[in-house]
């Protein structure tokens, strides 16, 4: 009939029909592909007499002059802090160290120094087993107290920590009503808590100086020991 609309199974029908006879159905066009990717640019530096080849490195910054970085110029703070090592330091930074960035040996390090003062020493000793340790002793006197001191005074500290640390316990235990401890009676009762914390936070920081101190002065002493006895064993071989 003219005026009827066509059923479901009539509008399938042409889909089965291409299906049964084997005719793929349409396929969408292929996506556009990606522009290729822009060449690479290429630098090049022409030089003042017409050459031309990849641009120069950036020159490299001075080394630090030997006063900037003397051992023996530095004040006991300097020291202290090793921020005599920060102009080296700069320098590594930027690049790579070599020989000439280096320090100059300390003065009271220089072999020539060591040598003589490790002949009076040996002169001076009495002649037995322990004549070489006396002789190093003496002339490594000052370094090797240097860092018995500091030794001490980082161990001193250790064992005080633990008073400053129960004396704020018991503050913040009894909201300040327990007794201070008897070298804490002095402080007004509103500024005990604060005393003990800034107790706390001065040992930890002393102790850290103190024990860079040691380890710094008993590796100095170390290195002259070794060095004074293999000389001593080398002259006495030859």
């Amino acid at each position: 009939m003219a005026g009827r609309p066509p059923t479901g199974e009539e509008e399938e029908a042409p889909l089965l029909l291409a299906t049964e006879t084997g005719a793929a159905p349409p396929q969408p066009p292929p996506p556009p592909s990606p522009p290729p990717p822009p060449a690479a640019v290429r630098c090049e530096y022409t030089s003042a007499a017409g050459e031309r080849g990849a641009p120069p490195p950036p020159p490299l910054p001075p080394p630090p002059p030997p006063s900037a970085v003397l051992y023996d110029s530095t004040s006991g703070t300097e020291r202290w802090l090793f921020s005599w090592l920060d102009p080296l330091l700069a320098v590594g930074e930027t690049r790579q160290l070599d020989a000439s960035d280096l320090p100059h040996v300390p003065s009271s390090d220089l072999t020539e120094r060591l040598q003589r003062g490790f002949q009076a020493a040996w002169r001076g000793a009495e002649a037995g087993p322990r004549r070489l340790a006396r002789a190093i002793l003496t002339l490594e006197r000052d370094t090797i107290w240097a860092g018995a001191r500091a030794k001490l005074a980082h161990d001193t500290i250790l064992f005080a920590a633990p008073a400053a640390l129960n004396a704020l316990l018991q503050h913040l235990s009894s909201s300040g009503e327990a007794p201070p401890p008897r070298w804490a009676r002095a402080v007004p009762p509103d500024w005990r808590g604060a005393c003990y914390v800034a107790l706390l936070l001065g040992g930890a920081l002393s102790q850290t100086l103190l024990l860079a101190q040691y380890f710094h002065q008993g590796y100095r002493a170390g290195c002259v020991q070794c060095w004074q006895t293999c000389s001593s064993y080398s002259s006495l071989s030859g």
